[in-house]
């Protein structure tokens, strides 16, 4: 799976709950502090005094803003904590067989199949606001794997956030490999994903994507 963008949106939807933060805004958040987290997990105080000017107001604007989005979410905790552990551990077992059969199923070179499991309200916007609806995203992966022989997915960790019962964030690195016909070989790793899944008559759908990674591109016969 082979999407880039730095934001992507869903469409408007109602609130949830009685924190008063739209479906959408807590969503929002819970993605970028995990990208944040993945942008700062190494670095160290010496790190941070050698900073360049322009460094160091992007890492105190982070900062003043991880620290309000820590704030948001300990107001939402009312609604997380109505998820038994039993629930917790249902809903992340359904939400892995879904992220699973929807790699699986790239992998295969089976974009109808793995489109099953997207929400047809999908909407995203890319790096240059370029709207990017489902049936766009469905166009794109139908063009790039009829152009590819093979596709690898492996996986390198894979986290969980439930925002409630009907909601659920996971965040996963990895490593992106696709053969294309032409004979070159495109590798992103790592690459960093975010998504989001609601529940929608009983079934999970994707209906948020993010992505970011190290892209090498190279001729498959100079490995």
């Amino acid at each position: 799976m082979i999407l880039t963008g730095d934001v992507l949106i869903a469409k408007p939807r109602s609130s949830i709950g009685n924190s008063g933060l739209s479906h959408e805004i807590k969503l929002i958040l819970a993605c970028w502090w995990c990208k944040f987290h993945q942008q700062t997990e190494f670095w160290h105080f010496s790190s941070i005094l050698s900073l360049k000017p322009n460094q160091m107001k992007t890492f105190c604007f982070n900062t003043i803003t991880t620290a309000l989005l820590l704030s948001i979410f300990g107001c939402t905790s009312r609604e997380t904590s109505q998820l038994t552990q039993n629930q917790e551990d249902q809903i992340k077992k359904e939400i892995t067989e879904v992220f699973d059969s929807i790699m699986a199923r790239l992998e295969r070179m089976d974009v109808e199949g793995a489109l099953l499991y997207y929400s047809p309200n999908f909407v995203a916007f890319g790096s240059e606001g370029v709207k990017i609806d489902f049936q766009e995203l469905k166009k794109y992966y139908i063009d790039f794997y009829s152009s590819s022989t093979s596709y690898k997915w492996t996986s390198y960790s894979f986290n969980f956030i439930a925002i409630n019962k009907k909601t659920v964030v996971i965040t996963t690195d990895g490593k992106n490999e696709a053969i294309m016909k032409s004979g070159e070989k495109f590798i992103y790793d790592p690459s960093h994903y975010t998504f989001a899944f609601e529940n929608t008559n009983g079934q999970w759908k994707l209906f948020y994507h993010h992505f970011s990674g190290t892209y090498v591109s190279e001729k498959s016969g100079n490995n």
